[in-house]
């Protein structure tokens, strides 16, 4: 990018700013002279010095042996140093340039003093404000990156205030929110202009910028600067020799002819990330044509959603829909909403877009390019209310941080949906204090009566026998609406219907291709659009007639961005007509091609991710009417034919998945060999604690083996597994994996081995129960997740079943916090974790008790002996002694 092209993107509103210390040359402090360069400024605080960090360190020692306030003294100095008393023309042109954002490493307050002489508004602030209280807001940011002058007291000065080279180099800024909005900005807007910065310093800025597009970056150094400086930055961007001046100088003679753009908000804005949701209202009933169409592909008009007495006339309309919106109505933040492949996400979905009131905007991701902070940006500074829907919300995690950053009048509900499995293990890192979950997989029974309603107005009936319809939903579709659907395709003419439609799709080799790839996207959740499913299947071009034809119609919906079939339980029956191994053979195929690209191309990096899970496959694989073990056997062949793809050659998670699929297989010999793999391919620092998992299941595996025999080293083997599974150093999320892998597992150890065991042996088995009963006791006190909580909850019941024998009769300290008719209820402190506990009337004492308030009070400790733990009501039943 030249000069030129970057002087009209920042005209137009597309540019940010980034101030280094040679973008402050020529302004004067209020002693009157120049501002001090990093090494002037190093003899001024210390004779003699250059290096700032050991000028600061030389100064506050000679300070502290005189007893003098050195730190006070250094910030009046600093502040004498740094507030400007007068800047260039040049310096307060800066401020009529329309920039986005301002970022500088910079303690002057040059920037703020260029606005007030403008009479405009700038808001300054530092690393060390709360990015939620500016981020959101309408107002122009400067951010002092390494810390104001303005903002410098005793506090920053130890905090915020980088006053030293060291301090450049931390990761504190790249690692911060603010840092986060740093890249967003590098990434959403055209260019970024640097003026005088040379980023000698500076590693963090330089790691953040070495990822970016060095066509985007332009760098406005003096004329003096030296050809090894240039040299340096021409790796990061387009480096013009002109010093501010003259940047300023071509500013204005391009301002002279420039039309101005008028400014970006949500209404003027083409959204390439998000699709504006717009219902049309259903004005007639539907045709039955329509509806057949509806239940057959999955295909949507308006006039299925007419209404008549509170019911939609051919739809059923979900008892969820009237809950969310009032989740919506109450402010909750977000909804998730989560079912097995055509069980109601989507339809839920389309009927809370119909029903939610007027006045609230509904968007849909339907892209993650390049300028989606930019847009999201947008949608957070409108503020109307707004339904954000994000599918496959496990994909955007990075989408949600955006939000999170931007969205500080919380003028938005978030609507998360994914597949039930994956749901399970992936929505933990949102950690939202209030959501609601809605799982989608069963009708329920005004649902059930409702679909009855539908299917005998239509004459919609499955080919098996049956007398009692809602008997026949409940006990043969296991009240799933996936499979009433399933089984009403079993009619012989809607069987009839699409065998002919695939069967004239299958003469046409691209075609059949293509939408069996389209099946494979659909039901594995994959984020491709139309151009990636024609790449990936390496077919260049399709003939015009695609879109055209009546067959294709049928089964693909090309209204949105991303092309797609219409219904994911059409998809499921598709499969059924499909060859597994030709799926197979697709999903190879693709793999390879995306290999070629995904350096490039984000889309294909995701991917190639996606595929690989073992989850995802076996969900697929599950459409096939095969045995588990011609599954297995595909899912292994897969990951054999492309383990040589570049992408997958160190990637740990690859093995890992082999690992699992290998063990599922009982093959255990392989299955280790991968795991081993996953270990070796695990990058320097990061926590093993997925593979240890795993591995501890492989070791626990093979001990349940009828071959394996108790024997000398079985408590040992024991005592390496419950090493693996133990959290050493594990984020609070991924230590519940841990907890379920050996909650899973371990009764089976006990109820194999216990019984043979020495005493000495049995008090290990009791002191690990223990060990792992404390440890998700205390994740569960840390952990905000409720749901986690819950489970981990269960998991400590199980280990307690092993280890209650050694705390059954004890002595404990109880204290009373409240006291009822018949209970006293309070706290024990065992094993450094505070349980709850209770003790009945009857339990008080040898005599009769007519009035408990008579032995206990409240905020009493008294000794009692634990009697027995209650594992369902999570409470301990203790008598007095």
């Amino acid at each position: 990018m030249n000069l030129k092209e970057a002087i009209n993107l920042a005209l137009g509103g597309d540019a940010i700013l980034f101030l280094g210390s040679g973008a402050s040359m020529g302004a004067k402090n209020i002693n009157g002279d120049f501002l001090p360069s990093a090494n002037q400024l190093a003899d001024k605080i210390y004779g003699g010095c250059d290096d700032l960090q050991q000028s600061v360190d030389l100064y506050l020692d000679e300070k502290r042996e005189s007893d003098v306030d050195g730190v006070s003294e250094l910030i009046d100095f600093l502040k004498n140093q740094f507030r400007v008393s007068s800047i260039t023309s040049s310096q307060e042109s800066i401020a009529l340039i329309p920039w986005k954002r301002i970022y500088t490493t910079n303690y002057d307050d040059i920037v703020e003093k260029a606005y007030s002489k403008s009479g405009k508004y700038i808001k300054s602030v530092t690393c060390a404000d709360n990015p939620k209280k500016h981020i959101g807001s309408k107002d122009l940011i400067c951010l002092h990156i390494n810390g104001s002058i303005n903002n410098l007291d005793k506090e920053s000065f130890n905090s915020s205030f980088k006053l030293s080279d060291v301090s450049y180099n931390s990761e504190d800024f790249t690692k911060s929110v603010w840092g986060n909005l740093f890249r967003a900005d590098l990434k959403s807007y055209s260019t970024i202009i640097f003026i005088g910065f040379s980023m000698k310093y500076d590693l963090d800025i330089k790691r953040i910028i070495s990822k970016i597009n060095t066509d985007k970056i332009v760098f406005i150094v003096s004329e003096n600067e030296s050809i090894t400086n240039i040299k340096f930055l021409q790796k990061y961007g387009t480096v013009e020799k002109c010093g501010i001046d003259k940047f300023i100088e071509e500013v204005e003679n391009i301002k002279a002819t420039y039309i101005p753009i008028v400014e970006k908000n949500l209404k003027n804005t083409i959204l390439s990330n998000f699709e504006e949701v717009v219902v049309t209202p259903a004005t007639e009933v539907s045709r039955d044509i329509d509806v057949l169409s509806y239940y057959k592909t999955g295909k949507r008009c308006p006039e299925l959603y007419f209404k008549k007495n509170n019911h939609y006339t051919s739809v059923v309309l979900r008892s969820a829909v009237k809950k969310i919106l009032a989740d919506i109505d109450a402010g909750i933040p977000a909804i998730f909403l989560h079912s097995d492949i055509g069980n109601g996400k989507s339809e839920v979905v389309e009927q809370v877009c119909i029903e939610s009131p007027k006045q609230y905007d509904k968007y849909i991701l339907v892209d993650c390019n390049e300028k989606i902070s930019n847009e999201i940006e947008l949608l957070c500074k409108d503020n109307r209310k707004k339904i954000i829907i994000v599918e496959n919300f496990f994909n955007y995690y990075d989408v949600y941080q955006y939000f999170n950053m931007y969205n500080t009048s919380h003028n938005i509900t978030f609507i998360f949906t994914s597949r039930t499995s994956i749901y399970k293990t992936r929505y933990e890192p949102f950690e939202f204090e209030n959501m609601s979950v809605y799982d989608l997989n069963l009708l329920d029974e005004n649902e059930i009566e409702d679909l009855i309603r539908i299917f005998n107005h239509y004459g919609y009936y499955p080919i098996k026998e049956m007398k009692d319809f809602t008997k026949y939903i409940r006990e043969n579709c296991s009240s799933k609406l996936q499979a009433v659907i399933l089984d009403i395709f079993d009619n012989s003419d809607i069987e009839k219907s699409l065998l002919q439609t695939t069967e004239n799709l299958n003469q046409k080799d691209n075609y059949a291709k293509v939408i069996k790839f389209l099946v494979i996207v659909k039901v594995m959740s994959l984020e491709l659009d139309f151009e990636d499913i024609l790449n990936l299947t390496r077919i260049r071009t399709i003939d015009y007639n695609f879109e055209k034809n009546n067959d294709i119609n049928e089964l693909i919906d090309f209204r949105h961005r991303r092309t797609s079939i219409k219904s994911v339980v059409l998809c499921l029956w598709l499969l059924r007509h499909t060859n597994p191994q030709e799926i197979i053979e697709i999903l190879v195929d693709a793999a390879k091609e995306a290999d070629k690209g995904y350096t490039i191309y984000r889309k294909y990096e995701i991917f190639l991710g996606n595929i690989i899970s073992y989850k995802h496959l076996k969900f697929i694989l599950n459409a096939f009417k095969i045995d588990d073990s011609k599954k297995l056997d595909l899912i292994n062949l897969f990951y054999d034919k492309i383990k040589n793809l570049s992408y997958y050659q160190n990637k740990y998670f690859f093995w890992l998945q082999y690992g699992i699929s290998s063990m599922e297989m009982h093959d255990y010999i392989s299955s280790e060999m991968h795991l081993r793999a996953a270990y070796k391919k695990l990058p320097i620092n990061n926590n093993p604690f997925e593979i240890d998992n795993q591995y501890a299941r492989l070791k626990m595996e093979l001990m349940l083996l009828d071959s394996y025999s108790y024997n000398a080293d079985t408590i040992k083997e024991i005592k390496k597994i419950n090493a693996l599974l133990t959290p050493t150093g594990a984020e609070a999320d991924d230590e519940y994996y841990c907890y379920k892998m050996s909650a899973s597992y371990y009764p089976k150890l006990f109820e194999k081995f216990y019984t043979f065991m020495t005493d000495a042996e049995k008090e290990e088995m009791k002191k690990i129960a223990t060990q792992n009963y404390n440890l998700c006791k205390a994740y569960i006190n840390k952990n905000k997740n409720v749901r986690f909580r819950t489970k981990a909850t269960d998991f400590a019941n199980t280990f307690l079943k092993y280890s209650v024998f050694s705390l059954e009769g004890e002595t404990y300290d109880f204290h009373v916090e409240r006291i009822t008719k018949y209970f006293a209820y309070g706290t024990l402190k065992i094993n450094e974790t505070t349980e709850e506990a209770k003790i009945h009337i009857s339990k008080i004492s040898k005599s009769f008790v007519h009035n408990i308030f008579d032995y206990l009070k409240i905020n009493q400790t008294v000794k009692v002996k634990t009697v027995k733990y209650d594992k369902d009501k999570n409470i301990w039943e203790v008598s007095m002694i």
